[in-house]
């Protein structure tokens, strides 16, 4: 069958680029044919005067970065961090997006025999991000299919409670009923689909943990041992930074940071989403804050913590679903809430052979929902 799927596959992130990846090349190992279908971002919701205001600085933002980018006198006068960030971004819309097949058209409404919705944060449709915004084909909204379904989608840190503060959660509800089978990946997106619709979804495991990668990695030759920070830019608080030097220091290691621009690194590094599993596989040692920054280590069977961070107001949580991950995986002991547990957690050798059981597992219940509903 020609199945489409609709995700974050345009997203300048590894976790995004890698999900989308692994899903499609699932699907095409079970026989069919894949297309990425692009949704129509629309605006969010801004139901307050500084979320409007908020949203308008994301769109301001971009569109400095994209005209700087264009110009090579402007861009050398940027600073380092954000140059930085501006090569990755060009990276991913000109060169990496290739890897999965897209085209710079973007590509609506394809008519498929059936749409899969996921993984990532599809749902999470209350972001002020202008890349992403209130968007209802993420839920389905104009697929051109006879069959809807989703496979581990989340909702990240929207919640039940913004959804009916913002008014939209009869509209959702209705999205959701109308899909044939509902697979999500944490416990937030569950209870919500539930509620909406008095439906248990299946929960399945991100893509990126289901799909062997092995030849896609990047082989990576380094001559020193090192340690890899991997978290957004500026999210590594200064008593994390100290912390991770300190740790450094005792093993005699350099500190890498892949994935966003940290000031205290030996070195910060702009790398195709295969040479980051590449650098992982290699690494010894890995400090991160994020869920795909989890799993590319437990992919790669590395000793890793990942610093847990409480959600409030408008700073954005990753609580939630690094809690969630870690307990499908048995791996709860690797989240560090105080610097002082850093040591003692990452020198506590993992059990891999366990959670590779698990993950077996998983792989078997994935291949089973897709053979089921696709």
């Amino acid at each position: 069958m020609k199945i489409g799927i609709i995700t974050m596959q345009r997203v300048v992130n590894c976790g995004s680029f890698l999900q989308a990846y692994g899903l499609k090349r699932i699907i095409e190992s079970l026989g069919h044919q894949v297309v990425f279908i692009d949704y129509r971002i629309e605006k969010p919701i801004c139901n307050k005067r500084e979320d409007y205001q908020e949203y308008k600085k994301y769109c301001v933002k971009n569109l400095i970065l994209d005209t700087v980018s264009n110009c090579p006198i402007l861009f050398r006068l940027l600073p380092e961090e954000v140059r930085f960030s501006t090569v990755d971004r060009n990276k991913y819309k000109n060169e990496y997006s290739l890897q999965l097949g897209l085209s710079k058209k973007k590509n609506y409404n394809t008519i498929v025999d059936t749409v899969v919705i996921g993984s990532d944060e599809v749902f999470n449709c209350l972001q002020l991000n202008p890349e992403v915004g209130f968007s209802p084909e993420l839920f389905g909204k104009n697929s051109n299919t006879s069959r809807l379904i989703t496979y581990a989608a989340s909702f990240g840190n929207t919640t039940l409670d913004a959804i009916i503060s913002s008014g939209k959660a009869s509209e959702i509800q209705g999205y959701l009923k109308r899909m044939d089978a509902i697979s999500v990946r944490d416990d937030n997106s569950s209870y919500i689909v539930e509620k909406l619709t008095s439906l248990r979804p299946k929960h399945h495991l991100d893509p990126v943990l289901i799909y062997e990668f092995g030849q896609d990695i990047s082989d990576i030759e380094l001559s020193q041992d090192f340690i890899i920070v991997y978290a957004y830019r500026r999210r590594i608080r200064d008593d994390e930074a100290n912390a991770i030097m300190k740790f450094a220091k005792q093993e005699k290691l350099k500190i890498i940071s892949i994935g966003g621009y940290q000031p205290f690194c030996d070195e910060n590094v702009n790398l195709s989403p295969f040479e980051v599993l590449g650098y992982f596989k290699k690494a010894r040692y890995v400090f991160t804050d994020t869920f795909h920054g989890v799993i590319f280590s437990v992919i790669s069977h590395k000793q890793f913590v990942v610093f847990v961070r409480e959600g409030h107001g408008k700073i954005y949580g990753n609580a939630e679903k690094i809690n969630g991950l870690l307990s499908d995986l048995g791996l709860t002991n690797r989240a560090v809430h105080s610097n002082d547990q850093i040591t003692n957690t990452m020198k506590e050798e993992i059990d891999y052979c366990a959670v590779d059981t698990i993950i077996r597992e998983e792989r078997k219940k994935t291949i089973t929902y897709l053979r089921e509903n696709l």
